[in-house]
């Protein structure tokens, strides 16, 4: 992992419990980042999970080429099988044919298993015959509709609606260089952390999450950046950050839907 990354999950780390859990007993403290020894485990975990989903995404990027080859040699052979008189089903050129078609097929059933496997989030399988998993309504998707908001905060959630992750960051970020005042500016802000977990680049996301504590404390996305931050180390495997982030939601926002959810992650976790 590059060093710029390693010292943005650092910044966040500290930021968060140095700086925001003032508060909290000492010992807490210590727990999220008293030793290196933390620091560099966190970044090992970061590093191996976007090696993970960089070899994912290398992979199908690998079979959505064979696929390609080969779809176009099974296109050539069946048109030369077309125009030679009395083409059947005989014939070495058949036999290749079919062997093709038949790598073809399978290319395609690999390729959709990984594409699924590459986007399911992790967690409890389902039972057989169960209905699908549905993302929640997407509160920044939600602007794509919205003619009173800025024309980059739409355009941000048409791009996450359709999944054009990059094209929404990049919408979002441009809403926050011309109109750094505006009332939505802390939206932006959080949309941006929630382009880059949809993206899976999980340390990324709780920086930007962090942003938003950071730019704008009276936001009212705190509770959601909490929580996504929690999350997002539920996804690099750092339970023990994770829970600091949750506890902290269910501290300072007790009454909030995302305390509710936080209070579920916990017991999710079980005791550490």
């Amino acid at each position: 992992m590059s060093g710029q990354a390693g010292s943005r999950v650092t910044r966040t780390l500290c930021l968060w419990i140095g700086g925001a859990l003032l508060g909290a007993p000492l010992s807490l403290l210590a727990a999220g980042c008293a030793t290196q020894a933390d620091v560099q485990k966190l970044e090992r975990d970061v590093y191996r999970a976007n090696r993970q989903i960089t070899q994912t995404r290398s992979s199908l990027e690998s079979i959505r080429r064979d696929l390609e080859t080969l779809a176009g040699q099974v296109a050539q052979l069946r048109h030369a099988r077309g125009q030679t008189p009395g083409g059947g089903t005989g014939g070495a050129s058949y036999e290749r044919l079919v062997r093709l078609e038949d790598r073809v097929a399978k290319l395609e059933m690999e390729l959709e298993r990984r594409g699924a496997a590459a986007v399911e989030a992790p967690g409890e399988p389902q039972p057989p015959g169960a209905e699908p998993r549905r993302r929640e309504p997407d509160a920044c998707a939600a602007y794509a509709t919205d003619a009173s908001a800025p024309e980059e905060m739409q355009q941000g959630g048409r791009a996450i609606g359709e999944g054009n992750y990059e094209l929404a960051i990049s919408e979002y970020r441009g809403l926050l260089r011309r109109q750094p005042s505006s009332p939505l500016a802390d939206d932006a802000q959080f949309c941006i952390g929630e382009a880059y977990f949809q993206l899976g680049d999980y340390s990324t996301a709780i920086y930007e999450y962090d942003n938003v504590r950071v730019k704008y404390p009276s936001s009212d996305k705190i509770p959601m950046a909490l929580l996504k931050s929690g999350q997002g180390f539920v996804k690099l495997g750092n339970t023990r950050d994770a829970r600091l982030f949750f506890q902290k939601l269910v501290r300072d926002y007790g009454s909030s839907q995302e305390a509710i959810k936080a209070r579920q992650e916990l017991e999710s976790l079980g005791a550490e």
